[in-house]
């Protein structure tokens, strides 16, 4: 018998097996875990992240005592039946057109309204014949991704008649494609608050050699509290000794899989997950009972090959420094991959490199197609400098809270030959006021009349807009040497040297980060070589 509270009602049901799941952060991500099609949540989702290299959680040793160090771990699922009833929790799949049903709930305040796409057939855990234990009804309709589960589900008509609605003590919807938690202090079908379909361990992902998520687990005393990404708890126990729904646990690093006789592949692959993606604290339950979906594939005796580990080899982890936002799954983890191209000829485009970034960040060299790629730390905000000799690249690559995976703009790059600063070709010496500040303006993006207005020099032929911007573009203006042209640093130079100055006074609080001509002596040679501009010393 075990008994959870939901809201300030304490609910009873019979246990067969319970089993616990375990949510995840790490340092990376993988593709995350699918069904029919459809992500089991987002990869850098908490449940699909890894925790092996997390920190230990500070009061670790007491959360583990309170479970029980001497406890053993127990897989609550298997094929066949125990005590006539199947075992693990099942789950099914539905088409998107798959039919509505009515469906009530007893903690309506804290459910999503129906109507569910539940089949009548629906497998329910413990046998749809059982009327009693947690009766958990899991759908996945295919064409939306979106997840349905309840606790406790039951039909009218009763069984085995064709059901007409249902009704469960609790249900939530959850959208695979998406961080969404429940709103705060809410339960789900799960005592948590949280999806039970993540935490499951499938037949499938372990004959394929590695499970990517987090896994669910139970306890027998939880507290009265419940931690990221965890909505709701089911006790009233304060004892800060005792762990609190969602609290994360791994299995120890030396904990050897060695062992006489060996370890089948499945209780291998089921190890190693609870070392990288560890479990979390689920439900009240059987102490370090963990779940796994219905299959009469399992082989029986390969779960029980588990049966040697104990509570005392499991630690807490601390995996708040993963969380983004409270009311969200999403886990900052990384690196994050960003993927770009570079347009322009065969010689702009391949060999370039990258500069800037700060720690963490690295970019491939671009290949002969112009194709690269850039690691950044999640949520990283900065500008990286692509850089190859005499050529320029547009736009600037600057990056933004980068959270995810994505695609960079293209960059066009462009080898110009020649440095003509006269703007307006008016033939005359170049003057500040009016090559220069065109040169500015244009470098700020700005065109038509805002890039022209009271700075066309006297005998100017070059007077439209569009010409003048074609004529800067078609020039190399990189003074500093970091293949971009800036109007903070390349076009501030300029302009200070038309107007006289020299020295720091050009320079100062103008050189790129990623230049190659970072003083004055390189830029006023530059200068004076390439764009014949013969400027003070």
């Amino acid at each position: 018998m075990r008994m959870r509270r939901h809201g300030k009602a304490m609910r009873t049901g019979h246990a067969l097996l319970a089993i616990a799941a375990l949510a995840a952060a790490a340092a990376s991500t993988a593709a995350p875990p699918m069904i029919a099609g459809c992500p089991i949540f987002p990869a850098n989702n908490i449940w699909n992240v890894p925790v092996d290299t997390l920190p230990v959680h500070a009061n670790s040793a007491n959360f583990v005592a309170s479970i029980g160090n001497n406890a053993g771990l127990h897989m609550d699922f298997g094929s066949g039946t125990w005590n006539g009833r199947p075992m693990g929790i099942p789950f099914t799949t539905v088409p998107s057109n798959q039919p509505k049903m009515p469906i009530s709930f007893g903690y309506f305040d804290e459910s999503d309204p129906g109507p569910y796409p539940i089949p009548a057939d629906i497998p329910i855990e413990g046998g749809a014949a059982f009327p009693s234990g947690d009766r958990h009804g899991i759908v996945i309709e295919t064409g939306t991704c979106t997840l349905y589960e309840t606790y406790h589900l039951t039909q009218t008509p009763a069984w085995p008649a064709t059901p007409t609605s249902w009704q469960a003590d609790a249900g939530a919807v959850w959208s695979l494609n998406s961080h969404a938690l429940r709103p705060a202090g809410w339960t789900s079908a799960d005592a948590a608050g949280l999806p039970i379909l993540p935490g499951l361990i499938r037949y499938e992902e372990v004959a394929a050699g590695e499970i990517t998520h987090a896994l669910r687990f139970t306890a027998d005393v939880t507290r009265k509290a419940y931690v990221w990404p965890a909505r709701h708890f089911a006790s009233n126990n304060t004892n800060p000794n005792v762990p609190a729904m969602g609290q994360r646990f791994r299995l120890k690093a030396s904990v050897s899989e060695t062992r006489t006789p060996p370890l089948s592949a499945t209780a291998r692959t089921i190890l190693r997950a609870m070392k990288k993606y560890g479990i979390i604290l689920a439900d009240n339950g059987t102490n370090w009972y963990v779940s796994g979906t219905t299959d009469s594939r399992w082989n029986n005796d390969e779960l029980h090959e588990l049966d040697f580990i104990r509570g005392s080899d499991f630690e807490a982890v601390d995996v708040s420094s993963l969380m983004v936002n409270a009311n969200s799954g999403e886990a900052a983890v990384g690196p994050i991959t960003l993927t770009g191209t570079i347009s322009g000829s065969a010689a702009a485009r391949a060999g370039v490199t990258f500069c800037g970034g700060g720690a963490g960040v690295s970019c491939t060299t671009s290949d002969a197609s112009g194709n690269f790629s850039c690691t950044v730390p999640y949520g990283y905000s900065g500008r990286l400098y692509p850089r190859l000799a005499d050529t320029l690249f547009s736009p600037p690559l600057r990056i933004a809270s980068a959270t995810s995976n994505a695609a960079l703009p293209t960059l066009a790059a462009r080898q110009p030959t020649t440095c003509d600063l006269d703007a307006d070709a008016s033939g005359g010496d170049t003057r500040a006021f009016a090559d220069g500040v065109l040169a500015l303006r244009w470098m700020l993006g700005l065109s038509g009349g805002a890039l022209t207005s009271g700075a066309l020099g006297p005998g100017a032929t070059r007077t439209q807009p569009t010409d003048i911007a074609a004529h800067l573009t078609a020039q190399q203006l990189d003074l500093d040497g970091d293949s971009s042209v800036d109007a903070t640093t390349d076009g501030l130079m300029l302009l200070r040297a038309l107007l006289g100055f020299g020295g720091n006074a050009v320079v100062a609080d103008a050189i790129s980060p990623c230049a190659t001509r970072t003083n004055w002596s390189a830029i006023r040679t530059r200068l004076a070589s390439v764009c014949g501009l013969g400027v003070a010393p």
